[in-house]
């Protein structure tokens, strides 16, 4: 078989080989990755927005990011109708393989970069609620500088790649453009990878000492850690992506696998899948019995129905109030150790409305002292030094006889 895909007769092809395909396991594979980030991310909004009511700009971001990756998704899908799986041998170029640079050109900048970019953001956010350290908080603020940087600069690079831009994907206009050699892209495309790789090892790793440090459970520690750490599983992604990136040269079919997008688009589903797992966090609970407390507290209607010791209020204020609070502190990643000091660090506790009979250690006293509250006045913790440990009681009454636990 004769090829003339490229304007010549000296090319003979095995129509066997030219019939190969690899279209239909790309499109099943970064379709079930891209479903599978999609569905994390309505559940998210789902359990902020209508669960415990309390969205904030991690949200957007990831929104945004999940945004461009569909429009990721959508030019792996204008790509197959172009050459996407096919041999490049077997591509025409002046017609299937411009249409298939154009949409590669818009697919390193919408979710190459811009999703992974709104991703970092959305996380690097999301970990700004879990304490106000200020070594915790100016360690996040660098890395949120550090991502719109790379990730910015890396736009940038591609966009000046040709004079004209066209030249990027059509090499045959008149005049010919004038573009970069073709380690340019691929050198700008590592440094970029490099840059997400690192930013993903921080953000996996810089929240083990906050969470470390709190008092709370083991089990619900160790779910935290792990369930924050989700991220490596982008960095593996990332690390083969980078290889192939650093082969890039010596691949001469670089349609036939697309192993550089193929791996890339997979880093940020996982990504996305990373970030949105911590906040379904509400969803999950009572399945995996994740409770804020070493013992379960009970509601304002449970067989010991709780009943302040500072004065007397109406069920229907105490039910809001503990409804409204419980969907909030099952998501707020600051509050999974409610009442104790938040981390390396920390100043301040946790401010939770709540009748309760408090039992804390000051750094700057001796003795632990006692502090009986109404609801809504609350300590003024700027005197002291910091608080190292607070144990919370409940006044519960059965029958008649009120009792302490």
């Amino acid at each position: 078989m004769m090829n003339n895909t490229n304007g010549t007769a000296a090319d003979f092809i095995d129509p066997a080989w030219a019939a190969e395909s690899n279209t239909a396991r790309i499109l099943a594979v970064v379709t079930v990755f891209h479903v599978l980030a999609l569905i994390s991310v309505g559940l998210r909004v789902y359990a902020r927005v209508w669960v415990i009511r309390a969205a904030g700009w991690d949200d957007l971001m990831i929104i945004l990011s999940a945004v461009c990756a569909i429009g990721g998704w959508s030019i792996f899908i204008v790509q197959a109708d172009h050459g996407l799986g096919k041999h490049f041998k077997t591509i025409d170029k002046k017609t299937d393989y411009v249409t298939f640079q154009h949409a590669s050109f818009w697919q390193t900048i919408i979710s190459a970069t811009g999703a992974l970019m709104w991703l970092k953001l959305s996380i690097a956010l999301s970990l700004l609620r879990l304490s106000t350290t200020k070594w915790f908080k100016w360690s996040l603020y660098a890395i949120i500088g550090i991502i719109l940087f790379y990730s910015l600069g890396g736009m940038l690079a591609l966009s000046v790649t040709c004079k004209p831009l066209s030249g990027y994907w059509d090499k045959f206009t008149n005049p010919p453009p004038k573009c970069h050699g073709p380690g340019y892209v691929n050198t700008f495309g590592m440094v970029n990878t490099a840059f997400n790789i690192f930013t993903d090892v921080v953000l996996s790793t810089l929240h083990v000492p906050i969470i470390w440090n709190l008092q709370m459970k083991l089990k619900l520690k160790l779910y935290a850690i792990g369930i924050l750490s989700l991220g490596y599983f982008a960095v593996a992604m990332g690390i083969v992506k980078a290889y192939y990136q650093a082969t890039a040269d010596s691949d001469p079919d670089k349609t036939f696998n697309r192993n550089i997008q193929f791996w890339g688009f997979l880093q940020l589903q996982v990504g996305i899948l990373a970030a949105c797992a911590p906040t379904l966090k509400p969803l999950v609970n009572s399945l995996l019995d994740l409770s804020t407390h070493n013992s379960p507290v009970r509601g304002p209607f449970s067989k010991h129905s709780k009943q302040s010791s500072s004065g007397m209020r109406t069920v229907a204020s105490i039910r809001s109030r503990n409804r409204e609070q419980a969907r909030r502190n099952q998501y707020e990643l600051g509050e999974w150790a409610e009442g104790t000091a938040i981390g390396y660090g920390e100043r301040e506790s946790s401010r939770t409305m709540r009748d309760t009979t408090a039992t804390a250690i000051f750094t700057d006293e001796g003795p632990s002292r006692e502090d009986v509250r109404a609801p809504g006045r609350l300590a003024d913790y700027n005197s002291f030094k910091g608080i190292i440990k607070t144990t919370e009681f409940s006044v519960t009454q059965e029958g008649r006889a009120d009792r302490s636990r």
